[in-house]
């Protein structure tokens, strides 16, 4: 493919979040925006359903991609995973530094200077939520 030159490493890094993620991009799976157009979307959509993942090229940098729908479930597994994982080692990690130390809500409300029976006359009044200034 005429004018990419990020991909002659087969690799490019790119954001995600906050953090650079490196891809292995084959560089025969790249393509320009303005050729998929004219191979149209039936022929990329058979490539893609035959396990071929093309990277769309705009302005010399990855655009987007046509993957499979096998790919995407399994993308979206591993997300699920990670989800699944980050919150395990939360719970690990509250489960470790737990001192066992309790608060009542009268204490912290009182720690934050919060009157808690002003707090339920708000709740009769019908005015959840809303400032009284």
């Amino acid at each position: 493919m005429k004018g990419v030159d990020f991909a002659q490493d087969s690799a490019y890094n790119f954001l995600r979040g906050r953090k650079v993620v490196t891809v292995k991009i084959d560089t025969n799976d790249l393509i320009s925006v303005s050729d998929a157009n004219k191979q149209g979307v039936s022929k990329l959509v058979a490539e893609a359903s035959e396990g071929r993942d093309l990277v769309l090229i705009k302005n010399n940098k990855p655009a987007a991609v046509i993957v499979g729908i096998d790919k995407i479930e399994r993308l979206q597994r591993l997300d699920e995973i990670e989800d699944d994982l980050r919150l395990m080692t939360l719970a690990l990690v509250r489960a470790a530094t737990d001192s066992g130390r309790r608060v009542t809500l009268e204490d912290a409300a009182a720690k934050f200077g919060i009157d808690l029976d002003e707090l339920d006359d708000d709740e009769d009044d019908g005015n959840e939520g809303q400032r009284t200034d």
